[in-house]
């Protein structure tokens, strides 16, 4: 069994395979941002329509995570995105090295890549931290704690 990720263009299949085996962190920070009835699926596909460049990583044939980029060329600002699967933990070093490559890119078309997460998700946020984004604001949303994070081209 070959343990090696695969990055191949995310297509609706792949929103269709992630969404029953998310990790249960990316399932709380959805339900604080969505509410109680929200549906996985249907985010995931949102955020892959929304996206200018998304891709999925595979192992094994068996998808483990899904990130992308979309936003506003004109202005500079994209909003970058990862959900992932328990079995992400497994690629931790491969997948920091491949999306400091797609961060890098993704500012060659955006000046500023930008989002919020949930303070809850630790592990997200050591990831963040460890491709150079920095934090910002707390914001309180649908009572949970969430905080901006950027990277901007050139840092």
């Amino acid at each position: 069994m070959d343990n090696k990720v695969i990055y191949k263009k995310a297509s609706l299949a792949d929103c269709k395979k992630l969404a029953p085996i998310l990790r249960k962190a990316d399932k709380d920070e959805l339900i604080a941002l969505c509410g109680e009835n929200v549906n996985f699926e249907e985010i995931l596909t949102q955020s892959l329509n929304n996206s200018l460049l998304a891709f999925s990583g595979y192992c094994n044939n068996e998808i483990i995570g899904m990130f992308g980029v979309g936003g506003n060329v004109l202005s500079g600002n994209g909003f970058i995105w990862l959900l992932t699967s328990n079995k992400v933990k497994l690629h931790k070093r491969e997948l920091l090295i491949q999306a400091n490559s797609f961060i890098k890119y993704g500012l060659t078309i955006y000046k500023k890549l930008s989002n919020v997460i949930d303070v809850r998700n630790k592990a997200n946020m050591l990831f963040l931290k460890h491709l150079n984004f920095k934090f910002g604001d707390k914001i309180k949303y649908n009572d949970c704690d969430f905080i901006s994070f950027c990277r901007t081209r050139g840092k």
